[in-house]
């Protein structure tokens, strides 16, 4: 996989993928989202679109605090979960990078109704478990009001596409 969007620090650095993969292991169809890609919501769309089932969303986000971190996460993470009915599984990096950076930590795990299932708000190294069952796919899925994607109308958003 290869990160789509450079965030403006890292224009001119990071040459972009063109590519938009999603994977399977362990009987799960999964996509990739690196850091400022989460801020893009026709590349979750076209990952569900695709199958995907988790969104896997890892970061190198500097902030203050962890709770700033999860802040800003809350601002976007859930619709990207809500809009397409995936599981959206998030991490940042901890600990001062090599550039003196401090990154904050935090892990947050999304359901495919949005809600939040687990966090780990902390800068501390550690783990986040949490329980992904394909039950609450399939209970957003099934619900006309819930799953939006089969309804969309794609020739109405081209001037989204157009350069």
């Amino acid at each position: 996989y290869r990160k789509l969007h450079a965030a403006p620090p890292e224009e001119g650095i990071l040459a972009p993928g063109n590519a938009i993969p999603v994977f399977d292991a362990c009987g799960v169809r999964f996509g990739i989202q690196l850091c400022y890609d989460a801020h893009f919501p026709e590349l979750a769309t076209c990952m569900a679109l695709a199958g995907a089932e988790v969104l896997f969303v890892p970061h190198a986000s500097p902030r203050l605090t962890p709770r700033a971190k999860l802040t800003s996460w809350l601002r976007h993470l859930p619709a990207r979960a809500f809009d397409n009915a995936v599981f959206v599984v998030a991490c940042n990096q901890t600990g001062v990078g090599g550039s003196g950076l401090t990154f904050p930590g935090l892990a947050l795990v999304l359901g495919p109704d949005g809600k939040v299932l687990a966090k780990r708000v902390s800068a501390a190294e550690g783990l986040l478990v949490a329980d992904l069952k394909a039950e609450r796919i399939e209970a957003v899925r099934a619900h006309r009001m819930r799953y939006f994607l089969p309804r969309r109308r794609p020739h109405l958003y081209r001037p989204v596409c157009r350069s």
